[in-house]
C-alpha cells in the first residue's frame, strides 16, 4: 500500500520516488495555532477548536447595547500575552463569537488561557473591559459540554462566559483511495501520480505514488484528511500525471475537491495539458475512516483513576521539613493537577510501602497514609502533606524495596471495581529504591495486560542505587502497560498514560459507539461529601473491612478491639491468627470523615496508645489498655506499698 510520504520501494515496477516534506507554506493554515509543539509534525497533533459565547453582559447604562470583542491570551513567562482577537459584534449583550480558536492539545502540560471581553462601541475612545476569566486546557478538553464561568471586572460579576472545546476530526480521519489512468496518447513509459493541495496561490504536494509502466493502475494508499485538504472539503486539489521517462514532465492534470470524491465513488476526471485533453483518471476505490481518540473515550464517560503509592523503604528524599520541596509530594501534586480533570471524584487514594511500624516486627508493603486502610483517599494536597509528615514520624525505613504486594492488592481492587464503573486505573509508585521482587512482579504482568490498569514508576534520584531489578521490568505483548520515569519527567509519564489507555482500547477492540454526555462535577479545595451519606467511597474497601472484622472475631480478639478497628480502622491489615498479637494502631486521630469517629478518652501509660477506655487492674486502678493491663503493675499502688 502506498503512503502519503513516499519513499523508495523495492519492486520491479517502482522507480525512485522522493519523500514529500512539510514546507513553510504548508504550515500557514496553522499559523494561529496556540500551544503548538515545534518538535512535533502537524500530522501528530491533536487539535481542539474553542468556541466562545457570553450571556447577560451589561455596561454602566443597562439599556445600552454593546459591541463586544474577545481577546485570547496565553501565559508566557508568568504573564498573559494576547495572541488572538475575535471579530467585533454589534448591538448585543449575548455575543456568540464565530472566529475559531485552535489549540494543540497534549497531556503533559496544563496551559492557561485567559479570555477578556471588551466593548468596542465607541472606536474613538479606549476599549472598555467588560470582564475576564481564566480556563485551563485540560479543564476544557476533558468535558463534552461547555465550561461556564463568571466574567469578573473590578471584583464584580458581569455576565457569564462559556467555552466549549471540540476536537477537529480531520486530524484523525484517514482516506483510502486508488487511482488508474487511461490514455490513447501516452501508452508507454513510466508514469507516477502526484496530488497537491492549494494554500493561497501555492500548490503544495501531499502525495506522490510509485512509478508504474502500463497499465497505469497505482497501488491503493492511505492519507490523513488533515494532510490531504486540512479538513476543508471545498479546498481545491490538483492531481497530475507525471512522465518519469521524460524528465518528470507533467502529461496531464485536473482539479477537484474532497466533496466531489465523497459523493462519487466511481469518480472520473479528464486530464488536460493546457487545453488539450490527454486521458481519463478514474477513482477505483475510495473510503474514509475515523479512529477513536483519547478524548472520544473520555467524553463517552471513561475516567482515569490514579492510585498513588509512596515507597518509604529508602530514606532518600524523605524529610518532614520543607514539604513544598519534597520530591515525593511534588510528583503527586504535578500528576494530580492534570489527572484530576479526568476523574470527577475529588478524592484520590494515597498508599505506602516499605515501612516498619512501631510494635510490628516486619515491614508493611501496603498501608494507607490516612492511617485507615479502609479509607485511603485524600481530598487535597495540604492534607496529603499533613498525612505524609505524620506517617514519616511514625515509621522506620525497611531498607528493602518491594512492589509485588502493592501490585497484587491493586489487581484485586481493580478486578472488584470493574463491574461497577468505566475507569482506567493507574498505579503510580514513587520510589528511590530498586525492587528486589522483580520476578514476582513479572509473573503478574499477564494478569495486568487483561485489566484496564497501568503501572508507572517515578524514580526519585538515589546515587546509592543501581536500578538493575527495575530494568528487568519490561512489558511484552499484547500491550504496553509499564513505564518508568525520573521525577523531573512527569510530562512524559502523563503522555505514556494516554498511550497505555489507547493501547488497551486497541487490544480489547473497544470502540466509542455512542458519546454519552459526561456528568459535570464541580471540584473544590474542600471536601463536599457528607460522611453520613458516603461513609465509604468504594465497595471494595467495605468488603475488605467486613472480611477483616470477621477474621478478628475468629482469631479471638476482644469485642472492644474489634469495635475500635470498625470505628477508626487500621493503617494496614495484619493477618496473624493470634489474639495476643498487637494489631497495628492508627497513628492519627484526625480523619477526613470526623463525624464517624468516636473521641478518644485516655492514653495507655505503657504503650501510649489512644484508647476509648482504660482497663481496670486487680487493684481497681485504670492506667493501662487492654493489651498492657496484665503485663504491668499499677504505679500508684506500687508506690504506696514501698516503705
Amino acid at each position: 500500500m502506498g503512503s502519503s510520504i513516499c519513499g523508495n520501494k523495492v519492486r520491479n515496477l517502482v522507480i525512485g520516488t522522493t519523500p514529500l516534506q512539510n514546507t513553510a507554506e504548508d504550515t500557514k493554515d496553522y499559523s494561529d495555532l496556540l500551544f503548538k509543539q515545534e518538535d512535533k509534525d502537524l500530522e501528530e497533533l491533536t487539535i481542539l477548536e474553542l468556541s466562545v459565547k457570553c450571556t447577560n453582559l451589561f455596561a454602566e447604562n443597562r439599556f445600552q447595547l454593546l459591541s463586544p470583542v474577545a481577546y485570547i491570551s496565553i501565559e508566557e513567562n508568568n504573564e498573559f500575552v494576547k495572541k488572538i482577537e475575535t471579530e467585533v459584534l454589534s448591538s448585543t449583550v449575548n455575543p456568540i463569537f464565530r472566529k475559531p480558536i485552535r489549540v494543540a492539545y497534549s497531556m503533559d502540560k496544563d496551559f492557561q488561557i485567559k479570555f477578556e471581553i471588551f466593548d468596542m462601541q465607541n472606536k474613538k475612545t479606549n476599549k472598555i473591559l467588560l470582564g475576564s476569566n481564566i480556563f485551563t486546557l485540560h479543564e476544557l478538553a476533558s468535558r463534552n459540554e461547555p465550561v461556564a464561568k463568571d466574567l469578573i471586572v473590578q471584583g464584580k460579576r458581569n455576565g457569564m462566559i462559556s467555552v466549549k472545546a471540540k476536537e477537529l476530526k480531520h486530524t484523525v480521519s484517514t482516506l483510502t483511495m486508488q487511482w488508474e489512468f487511461s490514455s490513447s496518447k501516452f501508452t508507454k513509459g513510466y508514469v507516477y501520480l502526484r496530488i497537491s493541495r492549494s494554500c493561497g496561490e501555492v500548490m503544495i504536494p501531499v502525495y506522490q505514488s510509485e512509478t508504474r509502466n502500463e497499465p497505469y493502475n497505482w497501488e491503493k494508499f492511505d492519507i490523513s484528511v488533515n494532510r490531504f485538504c486540512r479538513g476543508v472539503e471545498s479546498k481545491i486539489l490538483m492531481v497530475e500525471v507525471v512522465s518519469f521517462d521524460s524528465g518528470n514532465v507533467v502529461v496531464g492534470s485536473a482539479r477537484f475537491t474532497l466533496s466531489l470524491l465523497n459523493n462519487n465513488p466511481k469518480f472520473k476526471l479528464e486530464t488536460y495539458l493546457g487545453d488539450v485533453p490527454t486521458g481519463i483518471l478514474t477513482l477505483v476505490a475510495f473510503s474514509c475512516s475515523v479512529k477513536n481518540t483519547f478524548l472520544d473515550f473520555i467524553h463517552s464517560g471513561i475516567e482515569i483513576a490514579p492510585i498513588y503509592a509512596i515507597d518509604f523503604s529508602e530514606p532518600t528524599g524523605h524529610k518532614d521539613t520543607d514539604l513544598d520541596e519534597n520530591p515525593y509530594l511534588n510528583s503527586i501534586k504535578e500528576l494530580q493537577n492534570i489527572l484530576q480533570h479526568y476523574h470527577p471524584d475529588p478524592l484520590y487514594p494515597v498508599l505506602g510501602t516499605g515501612a516498619i511500624f512501631q510494635n510490628i516486627d516486619k515491614p508493611s508493603d501496603y498501608f494507607a497514609l490516612t492511617g485507615n486502610i479502609f479509607q485511603p483517599e485524600i481530598p487535597t494536597h495540604a492534607m496529603l502533606q499533613e498525612y505524609y509528615k505524620t506517617t514519616l514520624n511514625s515509621i522506620s525505613h525497611a531498607k528493602i524495596t518491594k512492589y509485588s504486594e502493592m501490585i497484587e492488592s491493586t489487581i484485586k481492587y481493580v478486578k472488584h471495581e470493574l463491574k461497577d464503573n468505566q475507569k482506567y486505573y493507574i498505579l503510580i509508585i514513587i520510589s528511590s529504591g530498586d525492587p528486589i521482587d522483580s520476578e514476582n512482579i513479572i509473573k503478574k504482568f499477564s494478569t495486568i495486560s487483561d485489566l484496564p490498569l497501568s503501572l508507572i514508576n517515578i524514580k526519585i534520584p538515589n546515587d546509592l542505587i543501581i536500578y538493575e531489578n527495575l530494568g528487568k521490568l519490561k512489558c511484552i505483548e499484547p500491550r504496553i502497560f509499564f513505564d518508568s520515569f525520573d521525577n523531573n519527567n512527569i510530562g512524559l509519564a502523563l503522555e505514556k498514560i494516554r498511550e497505555h489507555m489507547m493501547d488497551y482500547a486497541k487490544y480489547k477492540s473497544l470502540n466509542v459507539l455512542k458519546k454519552n454526555e459526561r456528568i459535570s462535577t464541580n471540584r473544590s479545595n474542600s471536601l463536599k461529601i457528607t460522611p453520613d451519606k458516603h461513609k465509604f467511597r468504594s465497595s471494595y474497601y467495605t468488603k475488605c473491612k467486613a472480611e477483616y472484622i470477621d477474621f478478628l472475631r475468629k482469631a479471638g480478639h476482644s469485642q472492644e478491639k474489634i469495635e475500635e478497628v470498625a470505628t477508626i480502622g487500621v493503617p494496614f491489615l495484619l493477618m496473624e491468627n493470634n489474639q495476643h498479637l498487637s494489631l497495628p494502631t492508627r497513628y492519627r486521630a484526625k480523619s477526613i470523615r470526623q463525624r464517624s469517629i468516636r473521641s478518644f478518652e485516655a492514653t495507655c501509660l505503657n504503650c501510649s496508645k489512644l484508647v476509648f477506655k482504660l482497663e481496670e487492674s486487680l487493684c481497681g486502678c485504670k492506667y493501662f489498655c487492654f493489651e498492657c493491663v496484665d503485663k504491668n503493675s499499677c504505679p500508684e499502688c506500687t508506690n504506696r506499698e514501698r516503705p
